[in-house]
């Protein structure tokens, strides 16, 4: 998936601090993250993980604040395809929901609650919890739901994480080293302050063991806690308390402590370090961390919110010297208590994963299906041959999502029966179609290119574009170009950065996909690889007056293409193909076939079927693509200007001449060992023929198998894609 996640800052926190662990576990299990905040001294650590980070206002409350994060929120929507949002805290909340009111290009947002939030606060009204919910704890979701009317059932209750490491990082004197980490603000200090108070008689107990106490936060407060630092210092007559201020390591600090005192994350990294703890903060005090007590702490997040009321310095001196009169095994069963606890309910890993199935849900939306977008339903069988392969496949990686076909025309004929045809004849239909399907398959040719037209690059585009604006995910499937204008460019370049994923039918298709800003290309292959053989009709081969050997050609207009030569290109491609077949004719004793593939050919192949003596012609349709499959396996050469026709060739395992009128015809030849390339500028009869050599000395089905399983691995991808699992 590709994650937006929103922060109010990266500064030192415990929220801010599972950003990061977080994003770094989403990171690992292979999905793309970006986090937007107000920034912090944690940025430097997310960047470093690979992560990006983007900088706005989320911190602010004022009105102004708020839309300018929204507004930013928009633009970075528009500009990457976003999966889905995840916001922490309150603020980043009400942005994303502003933003996605905003722009239909934002996508879903997950909101995970920290903490209680005081429901008669300024703007408390504007509170909003995105399309899926979740709590750090049980208090937390029970709370939010009484509160803000939200039926529990639909809060996720998914702990903050921590990273745990290989093996416990304690490392000790084993004496009585105290470690306190908090935010040394006015309501977050508690602990500290206690330590302090009870520091003195802690010495005079347990003068043997030395005990000292470190103090690690920064905030308002500070000043005051250093203040009964010294006070304390002066009383046992050593510097026992040392407040060093923040830290960018507390868990390194927090595993140097032979017991550590506080709560939430904080504890939870000295957990996992094998520290014993003391939960105390200001919600309240747990005293030391036992069996008898972890079910109920794992309920309010390891805050002692839910604690019953206490005298806080007697429960941690309490705690303190329970510790302390416990011998070394004891300290040590007490620590490996605590980290197995963390492995058991902490392990970011873990939460992360819980996490990423919330996040699924909440980007899938209550949407269904795969719309396909292509030149389907024109006839042509390269398209058709495409649009088959993928329907089939994806039928069977989803066999319970709807795949939709917007089509040209007005009766669905090349649509195969697994797919529902969209008409766009009628444009209404198709944007509902686009509203309500999860993803867009622009699958197929080279559909981005205006060779042919700017017009039919346009409509891709466009589609692409309704796609994005009613949160409909975009995969590109084929080639791109040629582009013969800047401003071809410039709207293929941006189709192909809304795309969520690419997959390039060959290596040079990939080059010019990552010439346009597109993202997240892989090199695949065609998907007309993916179709396989079918009977043909009894007697058909005797039904086109052949007797005996038999070789095709599968010409195609170019005259009225764009950089292919023109008028002046065909006339001279038609003159040399009629010398090469009746050269070949002679050379081996077999009889030219001359198959069109689309509607658009059958004049052509009339033509010229008349000029080679009446040669056997097949007009568009008169087969399935597995049937060609079949006919052309028993042929001994395949002549083709049109790139499906090699394609069928390469997959009957029958030599092969593709002439170039076309970048995707290169790119084909290239990856298949069995087929020869010429260009169709300045084609000769000549070159035909020493080519059609060259080809049937070698395997035309050699080079099949390795582009046939990247075309499967594609597919394999585009269902993982479907189901957010990547």
């Amino acid at each position: 998936m590709n994650i937006l996640i929103l922060a109010m800052s990266m500064g030192h926190g415990g929220a801010e601090t599972h950003v990061l662990t977080l994003s770094r576990a989403l990171r690992r299990s292979g999905n793309e993250v970006t986090v937007a905040s107000a920034g912090g001294c944690l940025v430097g650590a997310l960047t470093a993980a690979g992560v990006r980070h983007v900088r706005l206002p989320l911190d602010r409350r004022s009105p102004l604040a708020v839309m300018r994060s929204a507004s930013g929120i928009v633009s970075l929507c528009g500009r990457e395809c976003f999966d889905v949002i995840h916001a922490h805290g309150r603020l980043p909340a009400f942005a994303a929901h502003i933003a996605r009111r905003l722009s239909r290009t934002v996508p879903p947002a997950v909101v995970t609650v920290h903490g209680i939030y005081d429901p008669h606060a300024p703007g408390a009204r504007f509170s909003t919890w995105g399309e899926r919910t979740v709590a750090v704890s049980d208090d937390i979701a029970d709370y939010t739901a009484a509160t803000y009317r939200i039926p529990r059932a639909g809060i996720a209750v998914i702990p903050n994480g921590v990273e745990i490491p290989d093996t416990a990082t304690r490392a000790t004197r084993g004496g009585l080293d105290i470690v306190t980490t908090c935010r040394l603000d006015r309501d977050s200090c508690a602990a500290a302050m206690s330590l302090c108070r009870i520091f003195p008689d802690i010495c005079r107990e347990f003068a043997e063991l030395s005990p000292t106490l470190t103090v690690i936060g920064g905030g308002r407060m500070l000043g005051a806690v250093r203040a009964e630092a010294e006070e304390v210092n002066r009383a046992v007559g050593r510097d026992a308390v040392i407040c060093p201020g923040a830290s960018d390591d507390a868990a390194a600090c927090a595993a140097k402590a032979d017991i550590f005192v506080g709560t939430s994350r904080a504890a939870l990294e000295a957990m996992a370090a094998g520290v014993p703890v003391i939960l105390a903060g200001d919600a309240g005090c747990r005293g030391l961390l036992t069996p008898e007590n972890l079910a109920p702490s794992i309920g309010d997040n390891l805050t002692c919110r839910t604690a019953a009321p206490t005298d806080t310095d007697t429960l941690i001196l309490n705690g303190i010297r329970r510790f302390a009169e416990t011998d070394s095994s004891g300290r040590a069963a007490l620590g490996a208590f605590c980290r197995k606890a963390v492995k058991e309910h902490f392990d970011i890993d873990v939460t992360a994963a819980r996490t990423l199935d919330v996040l699924r849900e909440a980007a899938a939306d209550g949407r269904r299906g795969i719309v396909m977008c292509g030149y389907y339903g024109a006839g042509n069988a390269g398209d058709d041959a495409s649009l088959a392969a993928i329907v089939d496949g994806l039928s069977h990686a989803l066999p319970d999502e709807p795949v939709r076909a917007l089509c040209r025309g007005s009766t669905g004929a090349g649509i195969p029966p697994e797919a529902e045809p969209i008409f766009l004849t009628s444009p209404l239909a198709a944007a509902k179609a686009l509203r309500t399907s999860r993803l867009l398959l622009l699958g197929g040719g080279s559909l981005l290119q205006n060779a042919t037209s700017l017009r039919s690059l346009a409509s891709y585009a466009l589609a692409v574009r309704v796609a994005r604006r009613r949160g409909c995910r975009v995969v590109i499937w084929g080639g791109v170009g040629p582009l013969l204008s800047p401003a071809a460019r410039r709207i293929a370049s941006r189709a192909v950065r809304s795309a969520s994923a690419i997959y390039a039918r060959d290596a040079a298709a990939a080059e010019g996909f990552a010439a346009l800003g597109a993202k997240h290309v892989v090199t695949a292959a065609d998907p007309a690889l993916l179709i396989l053989p079918e009977p043909l009709p009894d007697g058909y081969i005797a039904s086109l007056g052949i007797d005996g050997g038999y070789f095709m050609i599968c010409p195609r207009p170019t005259a009225s293409l764009r950089g292919a030569g023109g008028k002046k290109a065909e006339i001279n491609a038609a003159r040399e193909i009629c010398a090469f077949s009746a050269r070949f004719a002679a050379a081996t004793g077999t009889s030219p076939v001359f198959l069109a593939l689309a509607p658009s050919d059958d004049t052509l192949c009339r033509r010229l079927a008349a000029q080679c003596g009446g040669a056997a012609v097949l007009p568009a349709g008169s087969l399935t693509p597995g049937q060609l499959v079949t006919l052309m396996s028993g042929a001994s050469l395949v002549m083709a200007e049109r790139l499906h026709a090699a394609v069928f060739a390469a997959l009957a395992g029958t030599p092969a001449v593709a002439v170039g009128y076309d970048p995707k015809v290169a790119g084909f030849a290239a990856a298949h060992a069995g087929t020869e390339y010429i260009p169709l500028d300045g084609l000769t009869a000549d070159e035909l023929f020493t080519a059609a050599e060259s080809a049937a000395q070698k395997n035309g089905s050699a080079a099949t198998a390795e582009p046939v399983e990247a075309a499967r691995n594609a597919l394999a991808g585009i269902a993982e894609l479907y189901s957010f699992t990547k």
